[in-house]
């Protein structure tokens, strides 16, 4: 009987590569970061949404963005969030300077539906938070539609039913 050394390392890199292959013929639901054009990553914006009133409201959480450096677009009732920015911090201290530079973007798309207003909506951003306003377009009632009794239906003789 032979003995076999088991090697931990491999096994789970084995398993992460079968977890890329099975994410990526189910199609990743988060963008990687590796394969954002463009340069800068490309990340995954996680949403709030929620229906208050006649309205829906979407939150995100974008913070290290600027109000110019996001775009909001509502079209066929699909709201897109986009943002794109880079930025630079620089911290010195006890004679050691600490310098980070980042560039990334966030994307999402989520659909409403068309009972949406998109030429209502509205956004707005407060400490790195993005709310945007859709107003729901409002919906007719079901009309009752009368219906009159008499000669409206022709009748048919017996014998010519089967022609």
């Amino acid at each position: 009987m032979n003995l076999i050394r088991w090697n931990s390392g491999s096994d789970l890199l084995n398993l992460h590569s079968e977890l890329d292959r099975l994410f990526e013929e189910l199609g990743h639901p988060f963008p990687r970061s590796s394969g954002a054009q463009n340069g800068g990553a490309l990340a995954y914006l996680p949403l709030d949404v929620r229906r208050v009133d006649n309205q829906i409201e979407v939150q995100a959480s974008v913070p290290g963005y600027r109000p110019e450096d996001v775009t909001v677009t509502v079209d066929s009732g699909t709201l897109t969030i986009a943002a794109e920015g880079q930025g630079e911090k620089e911290i010195t201290e006890d004679g050691f300077v600490r310098r980070e530079r980042y560039q990334g973007r966030l994307f999402r798309q989520v659909v409403l539906g068309d009972g949406v207003n998109g030429e209502g909506a509205t956004a707005s951003f407060e400490n790195g938070v993005l709310t945007v306003t859709v107003p729901l377009v409002a919906r007719p009632e079901p009309k009752r539609i009368p219906i009159s009794a008499g000669n409206a239906a022709k009748k048919i003789p017996p014998g010519d039913a089967k022609k």
